[in-house]
């Protein structure tokens, strides 16, 4: 049988996608892997399948690199929103269903093959504070470390560790690695569970880590100062660049609305916006950056099944 596969990426992120609402086919484990593998496959850092939904646009099935299945992925719905786009399922603003819940998104096109993706997260109600990093679940399970420097040797043998130690009657949770530079802004690189590796990029990931650096400078209660450039400083390490944005503060919580986040990762920039709630949970959480259609390919699914 042959199988029509785009390949897309976002913010390095890269991925495989195919639309199966008239194709009879099941995607196998052993059939996601091999098409991910780098050396033997196409390569992939995940693969998603777009099917029919009764209430959503569409729905969307995730799949990590090794064949494993997981509930969201932040980049990867990014470049679903836009494949969805360019194969007819739902136009610029759409909804999609994946496994945690119904997501809206707004591809803003630059090209026939770019686009600017904007995408809802679900609310996240509760951030705990784990040894000296934070945990929470942004659609996947994320720990996030506070680091001083995201060079130093050895880091993401650290996050091996972590991810596999770390609740792992839970399958364990993606692990990140953040840091804040002297003029405020975040920095990350993240070891994912199901890649089992550093990925150039991680949505969710980006989402946690700005929540988790905020959270840590709520509950130390330092006061904010806006600067002149229109970003929120404090005297804190933990507290990074809030862009274009004039949140207003709330009593002793600092609680803001609408803040509006940068996070650097290796494979570029992701904008983070979301609201700090009353209770200490987070809702509006969106996920904004870059996605682009590499290439379309027909592969022979035979010999991709090991």
């Amino acid at each position: 049988m042959r199988l029509e596969v785009s390949k897309y990426e976002g913010a390095g992120n890269d991925f495989l996608l195919v639309d199966l609402r008239a194709v009879g086919l099941e995607l196998t484990p052993a059939f996601v892997a091999a098409l991910c593998d780098r050396r033997r496959g196409i390569g992939a850092d995940g693969m998603m399948a777009l099917e029919a939904d009764d209430t959503a646009d569409c729905r969307m099935r995730f799949f990590n690199s090794d064949g494993s299945r997981a509930a969201m992925c932040g980049n990867g719905s990014r470049c679903f929103a836009l494949f969805a786009c360019h194969v007819g399922a739902a136009a610029e603003r759409m909804s999609f269903r994946a496994d945690d819940g119904v997501h809206e998104a707004e591809v803003a096109m630059h090209d026939a093959d770019t686009a600017d993706v904007m995408l809802t997260l679900r609310d996240v109600g509760r951030v705990e504070r784990v040894g000296e990093g934070w945990f929470l679940d942004t659609g996947v399970p994320h720990l996030v470390v506070p680091t001083a420097g995201l060079d130093r040797e050895g880091l993401m043998d650290e996050g091996r560790r972590l991810r596999s130690t770390f609740r792992p009657e839970q399958g364990g949770a993606n692990v990140d690695f953040a840091s804040v530079s002297d003029d405020g802004t975040l920095s990350i690189r993240t070891y994912e569970r199901g890649v089992e590796g550093e990925t150039f990029a991680c949505g969710t990931g980006a989402v946690a880590s700005a929540i988790a650096m905020y959270e840590s400078s709520r509950r130390r209660r330092l006061s904010a100062v806006e600067s002149p450039d229109n970003s929120v400083r404090t005297d804190s390490p933990d507290s990074f660049r809030v862009s274009g944005v004039s949140p207003k503060y709330e009593s002793e919580n600092h609680a803001a609305e609408d803040l509006d986040f940068t996070v650097r990762t290796l494979g570029g920039a992701l904008r983070v916006r979301f609201s700090p709630r009353p209770d200490g949970g987070y809702s509006h959480i969106r996920l904004g950056g870059p996605a682009r259609r590499i290439c379309v390919a027909e592969v022979e699914t035979e010999n991709f099944h090991r």
